[in-house]
């Protein structure tokens, strides 16, 4: 198995405001992170992306930049967005900047792609589109937000793998029509004056494109949509029967486009995971230390209510929960029991740390170090 490490991040520590000095202070801690990330073997840190969180809990307006600052501090260790918010970005700009962002960290960087749940973000800088949000219902917005993304992992797919391209389609037309271009140095792409096609430069250090991922809450769609795609999905929310029939979703949708995958194969989960000497101290901690971004940001958004069990019409609203249905929270042994179901039940290749970094230094490095050299070695292949 491979492991890594994804954090939000966060500004400062529980309860603090969301201050110039602390986002200082967040800027050396994520990069001490980033080397003791790579120190203990984990094969890639992977960073949120959200806009206008002024409240402090997701401070990330582009994992863009991050991935270029922490390959500077870093040797080997990959990085990369879970998501990419792409309701949020113009679809020629996001796969020019990830074309650069793999150039700059030569093939260090995995493209994490989003469909986007909060309004604040995807109306504000969709505006020009009308983006709408991801929802459970299926409705008109969220249909229309499916449908900006397909044409936008489109048209990224063509500036990646085509010296120049042009595209028609509900969103956007590229180039626009009756775009006049006479400069005399242009030999491609013109026509009688007009602009007919563009390229887009740099072109991805990696070949054809970054390794693509795609963040997967319940959605099958969305889940077949990554495997005609080729990408992997990161399921976030699911506990191991909703798991193992998107991962057999995913498998019948990579067949239909002549691929023989494997169940489990190209997959990836996510989990809070902390680790400490008893499950009651890494329960005491997690609690004292995650309780105000679960119960007071994360809930609101509808993440406590999706750990319903069938039939449950009600959820508890506290750390418990939480503990109890979707982190894995514990001393070394009870977490390694947990990943090992996992790996067990649906041949997971590939997990991924949830870690939060409004806790103390000492208790995040101390939790990564001992799940690295207590928990990793019992999977390596």
């Amino acid at each position: 198995m491979k492991f890594s490490v994804l954090f939000l991040p966060s500004i400062g520590r529980t309860g603090e405001k969301n201050t110039g000095e602390a986002y200082n202070r967040m800027i050396d801690e994520m990069r001490e992170y980033a080397v003791l990330v790579e120190e203990l073997g984990f094969d890639t840190m992977f960073l949120t992306e959200h806009h206008f969180e002024i409240e402090g809990y997701e401070v990330n307006p582009n994992a863009l930049l991050w991935a270029v600052d922490l390959a500077a501090h870093t040797k080997r260790l990959n990085f990369g967005c879970l998501g990419m918010q792409v309701a949020s970005w113009n679809p020629v700009r996001l796969a020019e900047d990830i074309a650069l962002v793999d150039q700059l960290t030569k093939g260090r960087f995995i493209t994490g792609l989003a469909r986007g749940y909060q309004a604040r973000e995807n109306q504000v800088l969709g505006t020009h589109w009308k983006a709408d949000i991801a929802t459970s219902d299926a409705g008109s917005g969220d249909q229309r937000n499916w449908r900006y993304f397909e044409e936008s992992l489109d048209i990224m797919r063509k500036a990646w793998t085509q010296e120049t391209f042009s595209h028609e389609g509900e969103f956007f037309q590229i180039p626009p029509k009756g775009t006049v271009w006479e400069h005399s140095a242009t030999t491609q792409g013109v026509a009688d004056g007009k602009l007919t096609e563009i390229g887009i430069t740099p072109r991805p250090y990696t070949k054809p494109h970054p390794p693509l991922w795609q963040v997967v809450s319940f959605s099958e769609p969305t889940v077949r949509l990554a495997a005609r795609h080729e990408e992997t999905p990161l399921l976030m929310l699911q506990q191991i029967e909703p798991a193992k029939h998107l991962f057999n979703a995913y498998r019948e949708e990579s067949a239909k486009s002549g691929r023989d995958v494997a169940f489990g194969e190209q997959t990836a989960l996510v989990r809070d995971t902390y680790v400490a000497d008893t499950v009651e101290e890494a329960r005491g901690d997690f609690q004292s230390y995650a309780g105000d971004l679960w119960l007071n940001w994360l809930a609101p958004f509808g993440f406590i209510n999706a750990m319903a069990k069938p039939g449950e019409q009600s959820v508890p609203h506290t750390m418990d929960t939480v503990m109890d249905r979707l982190s894995i929270v514990g001393d070394p042994a009870y977490v390694s029991g947990r990943i090992q179901e996992f790996k067990d039940e649906l041949n997971l290749p590939h997990y991924v740390v949830f870690a939060y970094n409004m806790m103390p230094p000492d208790k995040i490095k101390r939790s990564l170090t001992m799940f690295a050299e207590q928990v990793m070695p019992k999977f390596k292949d």
